[in-house]
């Protein structure tokens, strides 16, 4: 399976009066996190491999959670960040055998990796405990 790099360009602000997590289409999405901050995004462009953050990718983004949320305006932006991430048409969680080696697979998430990780997560930590019990077997697939 071929797997394509998504440049996203999600960014930070404080927001701790925020607590429900938004997701709408055209990739908008608020994450409030416990500790006040507040990840808002985002956008993906396949296969790309600029790193470089971009000021309309960021305009759009703001555009966007702030016409949903308009107190989000208030918020001041803490940090943004530009990152490469590997895309699947099907996340891969899985554990292969290389040789004596157990090796749990857990990429492919592309753009929605911020919402989709955390699940997939903890299915990669069920994993490695079945990979450790020597009696588990290795068929368990996402």
């Amino acid at each position: 399976m071929v797997c394509l790099l998504v440049c996203s360009t999600p960014l930070q602000v404080w927001a701790p009066w925020l607590s429900h997590f938004y997701y709408l289409d055209y990739d908008v999405y608020i994450i409030p996190h416990s500790n006040g901050a507040v990840t808002l995004g985002g956008c993906r462009h396949y296969d790309s491999y600029s790193r470089d953050i971009s000021r309309h990718d960021t305009a759009s983004i703001l555009e966007r959670c702030y016409s949903l949320l308009p107190r989000l305006e208030e918020a001041p932006v803490l940090y943004e960040w530009c990152g490469l991430r590997p895309h699947r048409s099907l996340v891969r969680v899985e554990i292969e055998q290389i040789g004596r080696l157990k090796v749990i697979h857990n990429y492919g998430h592309g753009g929605y990796g911020v919402t989709t990780a955390p699940g997939t997560s903890r299915y990669a930590v069920q994993l490695v405990k079945q990979a450790l019990d020597p009696t588990s077997s290795l068929k368990s697939k996402l």
